[in-house]
């Protein structure tokens, strides 16, 4: 039996009218991957609610790719999706720079894809491709029901920031032998995000999944489980 193709929480596209061109762009590069990413002006048809419209898609997302510019950094709209977008614990905020303006410092310490350079695209692409790829290859026989050799890096993402609090959090850096301190963000969320890409960096990512499967196995299983049937 062929595996389930892995899917991919909805895109949502946050741009200034300004800037619709670029947004057109980046929008075709994810549907070149087979995606499908919101965006307003293809989206909100006419005599619908525009806010509803947004409200509801946002609602639904669970990416916000922010479009960075000159005019969107002047938008209130636009302020307020990517301001509700960081609110979210589970969403993933990711800035597509556009042009020179500066981050919001607020996001100064988001990972960005920067479109001013010819391979912002292909970053972009790998970016999701990596999303839906293994976050590392199986090496073993799984435990009975669903595991964490063979998730997606959403997958395993999401798992662990639901199945670890501070403390749990705490005991895995120590067994990583990782300061807490040289992790950036603020929050637990943020936190383990960063601990994610510094696993990669490091090489010890198997060592984090040996560590999150033996200490919270019935947890992650469980939400495993329901990311692959409501991603």
């Amino acid at each position: 039996m062929t595996a389930e193709k892995p899917r991919l929480a909805p895109i949502f596209v946050s741009y200034s009218t300004q800037d619709v061109e670029a947004a057109n762009q980046v929008v075709s590069n994810l549907e070149a991957m087979g995606l499908k990413p919101w965006l307003a002006s293809r989206e909100v048809r006419p005599g619908e609610s525009f806010v509803k419209a947004i409200n509801s898609a946002l609602g639904d997302a669970g990416y916000v790719l922010l479009l960075i510019s000159r005019a969107s950094m002047g938008s209130p709209w636009v302020e307020r999706e990517w301001m509700a977008a960081l609110s979210r614990r589970e969403m993933v905020l990711l800035p597509i720079r556009l042009d020179d303006t500066p981050l919001p410092p607020l996001l100064n310490d988001l990972l960005f894809i920067d479109f001013r350079v010819p391979a912002g695209a292909t970053a972009l692409q790998g970016f999701f491709s990596r999303e839906l790829s293994p976050a590392v290859e199986k090496t073993r026989d799984p435990t009975p029901g669903p595991a964490l050799a063979g998730a997606t890096r959403r997958e395993l993402r999401l798992s662990i920031q639901r199945c670890l609090d501070r403390l749990a959090f705490r005991e895995l850096l120590f067994d990583l032998e990782i300061e807490e301190d040289s992790l950036p963000g603020e929050s637990l969320h943020e936190k383990i995000l960063f601990l994610l890409h510094a696993a990669e960096r490091r090489v010890v990512l198997a060592q984090l999944i040996d560590h999150v499967e033996r200490d919270h196995a019935p947890c992650i299983r469980a939400q495993l489980v329901k990311l692959r049937a409501s991603p």
